[in-house]
């Protein structure tokens, strides 16, 4: 399936863009879509953000292909989504969305909203780490 194009529009997922975990996430922005296959999940996360009752926009080729790095609990499964996170992308595929299987369900051709952005209600911003003088110092110093 080819990425849509509200999913290409968004910017692609880096370290300054986008925080690696947020337990305080949660679905922000829809999409409306037709004539789909979708997911609708009873129960799910990403990133350490959990939410339940949200459609996603499924890509069931790239789902069917993925293997999870970790061990799923009983359950448990794994979805590729097309999905922004705090209003980024990956590369070359949708997010992996962890769902409970019991009460989920795939939809075909269906025809509504889904979930295209989950984030926090501030825009992420990424935190600094100031260095010390003395640490500014010694790498001057030493040219590093």
């Amino acid at each position: 399936m080819e990425m849509p194009a509200f999913y290409l529009a968004l910017e692609i997922m880096t370290p300054d863009t986008a925080p690696e975990l947020n337990d305080m996430a949660k679905p922000v922005k829809l999409q409306a879509v037709a004539n789909a296959v979708v997911l609708r999940v009873s129960k799910a996360s990403y990133r350490r953000a959990t939410f339940g009752d949200q459609f996603f926009l499924l890509d069931p080729i790239e789902t069917a292909k993925y293997k999870p790095s970790t061990k799923l609990e009983v359950g448990w499964a794994v979805a590729i989504v097309f999905c922004g996170w705090f209003g980024t992308r990956l590369k070359t595929r949708g997010i992996a969305l962890k769902y409970q299987t019991d009460g989920s369900e795939v939809l075909s051709d269906w025809s509504g909203d889904v979930v295209s952005d989950i984030a926090t209600d501030t825009p992420f911003v990424r935190k600094t780490v100031k260095s010390s003088p003395a640490k500014v110092e010694a790498s001057v110093a030493t040219g590093t």
